[in-house]
């Protein structure tokens, strides 16, 4: 009868070894191709710069436009110092912490549930900024200041509609 306990407890640890084995393999083989995906879309996304070297961003579907700007945001350094430009509705969001408003070009409407999605741009100087859900479109130069990243224009902003 000791045996067969035996016999017994040594599979179930030889079970419970395996089993630890086969959930690193898992995780190992997971981790790869979610590293191989990241290296994917950031290196081969489909949004390239245009001749004038500015990342184009105004022709995309919302859900394009989405992911790119997941993607800015998730990797603020990939875009540093490179032009961008966006249009969409415009929206100013009060900071209390900082007592000012900041702008937004935003990917569409935003739905009460949830936060603004799209890119905070300045004006260095100030600007006159059109009423909210405008639509605009806003060339600038992407900064980075953790923890804020930004569009800093030159310019002004063209009202679409």
């Amino acid at each position: 009868m000791g045996k067969a306990k035996k016999a017994r407890e040594a599979e179930a640890k030889r079970k419970a070894k395996q089993k630890k084995i086969t959930l690193a393999a898992i995780c190992v083989s997971v981790t790869v191709v979610a590293a191989v995906l990241i290296i994917f879309s950031t290196q081969f996304s489909g949004i390239k710069a245009n001749a004038e070297n500015i990342l184009d961003l105004t022709n995309l579907s919302v859900t394009m436009l989405s992911a790119e700007v997941t993607k800015i945001e998730t990797i603020p350094e990939k875009y540093r110092d490179k032009t961008i430009k966006m249009s969409g509705p415009y929206y100013a969001v009060f900071n209390e912490k900082s007592g000012s408003y900041r702008h937004y070009v935003a990917v569409k409407e935003p739905d009460p549930c949830c936060p603004i999605q799209g890119l905070e741009f300045i004006f260095p100087g100030g600007a006159d900024y059109p009423a909210d859900g405008t639509i605009i479109e806003v060339t600038g130069v992407f900064k980075v200041d953790y923890p804020h990243y930004y569009l800093e224009t030159a310019g002004t902003f063209n009202i679409i509609g």
